[in-house]
């Protein structure tokens, strides 16, 4: 079976998506502590820094991809997505297995990043580079949508009705704060 790949765009797509609501609660002040909707300004801002940070390690990890230590470069992608999932970030998982809201087969976001991950898996990829690379940001670009996913479960919904639009890459948005 042929997988669907989302790949660096979909990251820019939802950074522009995020952009001109994160400008306009700049605009309107949000950013103040005091502002009632300041963690809107901050849940955007958060997920703004993810999105950067994600692209660019992304566009810098094919300098680091030929090295002698042939594990090395799944560690560097491994490395990066998972201290997302920390507890510090998502907290506790309040049911473990196929109960789980996130991390079972239920969450569609969980199911999709685990399909790259299998793809990334295969020991083959290192014999082919490029390759490696792709499978290596769509991991990257499921973790994120997930991560995205518990965010706006767990923490805040910013999105609504929205976001699953927004984690395919659907382009009729909302640009209001």
């Amino acid at each position: 079976m042929v997988m669907d790949l989302y790949g660096i765009d979909l990251l820019h797509q939802i950074h522009s998506a995020y952009f001109p609501r994160y400008q306009l609660a700049l605009e309107r002040g949000y950013q103040q502590e005091g502002n009632r909707f300041f963690w809107l300004y901050d849940e955007l801002h958060y997920r703004l820094q993810v999105l950067r940070e994600a692209i660019l390690f992304l566009n810098a990890l094919p300098l680091f991809l030929q090295t002698p230590e042939a594990e090395k470069p799944y560690k560097y992608v491994i490395d990066f997505f998972t201290r997302y999932f920390n507890q510090d970030n998502i907290g506790r998982s309040e049911k473990q297995g196929d109960d789980d809201p996130y991390f079972g087969d239920s969450n569609q976001y969980w199911k999709d990043f685990m399909e790259a991950m299998d793809k990334f898996g295969d020991e083959q990829l290192l014999q082919n580079l490029p390759l490696f690379y792709v499978y290596s940001c769509e991991v990257v670009v499921r973790a994120i949508r997930l991560y995205f996913h518990i965010r706006e479960g767990k923490c805040h919904a910013i999105d609504r009705q929205k976001f699953d639009a927004l984690m395919h890459g659907g382009s009729s948005l909302p640009t209001s704060a």
